[in-house]
């Protein structure tokens, strides 16, 4: 009898020196569960504020790409609109050069043809004189110099030109006075041919004086035996 309540005592108190242990072991395990579903949900909460914040700021530079874009296209624009303006003003310029140019060389090309018709005619006075038995030497030399010059002033008319490479505004304003030099020269140029062939004609006088005289006094003589 006092074996078995000796036996039953044991087991009551391994009983209650146990459940303490049991109790605390369930409270852990509880507390452990916890914790790491509470560390699971801040992991879940930071990964995601981070993922926000990254799609903000992947936003916030879409947002600034997009302005930069427009920015870049309106000075691009911009840009265009001011070089589509200068390259018609040059055109234009240009154009008013050329249409100039080409007046220029048209009444110089002119004076030129009428130099050359002239010393067509002056070559034409000098062999009639020379049929006449009239020394025309210096008259043929005076001439063949007189030709030469036509030749230079017709040289320096066909150097007038709009500089071709002259593809701005400034360009053209540099090249103005080597073409206002080419014009001037030019128009020089057809001066002294034409004082070149006046002087010709200056030769040929005393000739065609002495001509006339014979003409003069032939028609004298024949008056005398008529009458």
């Amino acid at each position: 009898m006092k074996s078995k309540l000796l036996k039953v005592s044991v087991g009551v108190l391994m009983a209650s020196l146990l459940l303490p242990v049991v109790s605390f072991a369930e409270e852990v395990g509880v507390s452990a569960s916890v914790n790491v579903k509470a560390s699971t949900t801040v992991k879940m909460r930071e990964e995601q504020r981070k993922e926000e914040q990254r799609k903000r700021e992947e936003e916030r530079k879409d947002k600034r790409d997009t302005i930069k874009d427009n920015i870049e296209a309106k000075r691009e624009s911009v840009k265009n609109a001011v070089e589509d303006r200068r390259e018609a003003a040059n055109s234009k310029i240009k154009e008013r050069l050329g249409q100039f140019v080409e007046n220029i060389t048209k009444r110089f090309n002119a004076a030129i043809e009428r130099l050359e018709n002239l010393a067509s005619r002056i070559d034409s006075r000098i062999a009639k004189l020379e049929e006449k038995n009239i020394d025309v030497t210096k008259a043929k030399e005076l001439l063949a110099d007189a030709r030469l010059k036509i030749q230079t002033a017709k040289d320096s008319v066909a150097l007038i030109q709009v500089d071709a490479n002259a593809s701005t505004t400034a360009a053209l304003k540099t090249s103005f006075p080597d073409l206002k030099a080419k014009i001037e020269k030019a128009k020089a140029d057809i001066k002294a041919a034409h004082q070149a062939l006046v002087e010709v004609v200056r030769s040929l006088k005393p000739g065609q004086n002495k001509l006339d005289k014979e003409r003069n006094s032939e028609t004298a003589s024949s008056t005398d035996d008529t009458n």
